[in-house]
C-alpha cells in the first residue's frame, strides 16, 4: 500500500510513503493498521486522532495525492542530507506521474526543511486529543529537466 525508503544501514533513517490503491486493498489494509496502532498506542486515541485529521487533510489535497508518513533520520545523522536523499527518489516519481504529495508535521522546526523540497504549508490545526498544532504541507508536482 506504500514505499519504504531505507538508508543503507537502517539505524540512521527511512521514509514511509502511502499511495493510492484500489478500494479494498485500501480498505484492509487502512483497518489492519488502525487496529495496530490501536493496540500500540491504547484505546481509540489514534482513531480519534485521525478522525480529526484525515477531513482536513482532504479539504486541502487531492485524493490521489501521495502522503508522506513518516520520515526519520537519526539524530547523530541529522544535518547531514539524508533525509532530503531519503524523500528526493519519491518525489521525483511524483513529478513525473503528475502527482501532488502531501505530509502532516507537528513540529514547526520541520517547515524550513519541507520548504526547501518544494513543499507549502496550507493549513495548521489545533489537534484536539494531543493538544498540538500541526501543519498540512502540500508539494504539486514540478516540471523536471529532460535528460539527454
Amino acid at each position: 500500500m506504500g514505499r519504504l525508503v531505507v538508508w543503507p544501514d537502517p539505524s540512521v533513517g527511512s521514509a514511509v510513503w502511502l499511495l493510492p490503491a484500489e478500494t479494498s486493498v485500501h480498505d484492509s489494509e487502512a483497518k489492519a493498521k488502525a487496529e495496530f496502532l490501536a493496540e500500540a498506542l491504547g484505546g481509540d486515541a489514534y482513531r480519534r486522532i485521525i478522525d480529526f485529521m484525515r477531513p482536513r487533510a482532504l479539504a486541502a489535497v487531492a485524493e490521489s495525492a501521495w502522503y508522506l508518513s513518516i520520515v526519520g533520520v537519526a539524530p547523530s545523522a541529522q544535518g547531514r542530507g539524508i533525509g532530503t536523499r531519503l524523500i528526493e527518489p519519491t518525489l521525483a516519481e511524483a513529478d513525473d506521474a503528475g502527482v501532488e504529495c502531501y505530509l502532516e508535521t507537528f513540529d514547526r522546526r520541520n517547515l524550513n526543511f519541507y520548504q526547501r523540497l518544494g513543499f507549502s504549508a496550507v493549513g495548521s490545526h489545533a489537534e484536539p486529543v494531543t493538544g498540538a498544532t500541526y501543519t498540512i504541507l502540500r508539494r504539486n508536482p514540478q516540471a523536471r529537466p529532460a535528460h539527454s
